[in-house]
């Protein structure tokens, strides 16, 4: 880097040539996105050369006993998540009273994309978040999820990284619990999140910290525990200019763009049965937590063929740890525009 020159642009394997190239109008095919309906609602949608990358697809048949999500129900989950977003009173949006404005992402057990819609005007970002809850959530609700923690790859520098299996450990002493994360407790990106940070109870000083989080002494944004962890190998090889698929390994591949430690995600049941899971982001984590469970909540009211939330029994909110319990949706107080309607999420 001592040898760049002011201006001068430095190529990155894989990622970028060093050359400028002309801006393209965002909407246009060519920007990856589009205008589009779903269901109804407005949307804006991923294409490739103008092709649509993740439109509503099924992950099985139920008629064949394929407990899977079908195309017609994976349409009707976005539509109510873009529904539901557009009543709702947006935490970032100004002026204020504006609408909430969301991606939404849908994935089956293998965290492969059944699904994926934005309101116009969506944060960019919350594309890739949206699809890191939804896949998190996934992966945290099977009964495989220890098992492919403890196969992960080593870490390639033991001094900067923990073996992923560690956090299985952490996990089951710090909730008494010998069978936490391959007993098929129903994990939101919430609950995660509880034992993802570096004190807890989460914001109270001198507290230890989540088992899923480094302690705060070595805790940053930047190294959060098993979130980069999780990712470190295949982020180091990158920078040392060895490209890769996916951000973890392979016994990871649910994740494969990596955890994310922020609310708004939900499992996806046919009655006791995992078959998916929703991400929402664009807005705050309240109101991303509220717009996945009503989204699955309605669309599973509407289509009326066996789909919905978690069982109240299985979620991970029955889960008593330090003199309380994780938390699996918080929902924002009087959140529809126009209406001072509350306790939205009560009961779903």
């Amino acid at each position: 880097f001592s040898t760049l020159t002011s201006g001068q642009l430095l190529s990155f394997d894989g990622f970028f040539s060093n050359e400028v190239t002309a801006g393209v109008r965002f909407l246009d095919p060519a920007s990856g996105y589009v205008r589009d309906t779903i269901g109804g609602q407005a949307a804006e949608i991923l294409v490739d050369d103008g092709t649509p990358r993740f439109p509503p697809i099924e992950s099985g048949n139920p008629t064949t006993g394929d407990e899977g999500l079908t195309t017609d129900e994976v349409t009707s989950i976005l539509s109510s998540a873009l529904e539901i977003a557009s009543r709702a009173r947006g935490q970032i949006r100004r002026p204020g009273g504006s609408s909430m404005r969301v991606n939404i992402s849908i994935v089956d057990l293998d965290g492969d994309v059944l699904g994926f819609a934005r309101s116009p005007d969506a944060p960019i970002f919350g594309g890739d978040v949206s699809l890191q809850k939804a896949r998190t959530a996934v992966f945290f609700s099977q009964t495989n999820a220890a098992d492919n923690l403890m196969g992960a790859d080593m870490p390639d520098d033991a001094a900067r990284a923990r073996a992923l299996g560690n956090y299985v450990n952490d996990v089951r002493d710090f909730l008494g619990d010998s069978t936490a994360l391959a007993n098929g407790i129903a994990f939101s990106d919430r609950a995660g999140g509880n034992l993802s940070r570096p004190f807890f109870p989460d914001g109270i000083n001198g507290k230890p910290n989540g088992p899923l989080s480094r302690p705060f002494a070595q805790w940053s944004p930047f190294s959060t525990g098993l979130q980069l962890d999780a990712s470190f190998n295949n982020l180091t090889r990158i920078l040392a200019g060895n490209n890769h698929d996916t951000c973890t390994s392979p016994t990871l591949d649910t994740v494969r763009n990596g955890f994310q430690i922020f609310p708004g995600s939900v499992p996806i049941y046919r009655g006791s049965v995992l078959i998916g899971a929703i991400g929402v982001s664009g807005d705050g984590v309240d109101q991303d937590d509220m717009v996945a469970l009503l989204a699955v909540d309605t669309a599973a009211t509407t289509s009326g063929t066996g789909f919905n939330n978690a069982p109240l029994a299985i979620r991970a909110d029955n889960i008593s740890v330090g003199g309380g319990h994780l938390r699996y949706v918080s929902c924002p107080p009087t959140p529809f525009i126009g209406s001072d309607v509350q306790n939205v999420c009560a009961g779903k």
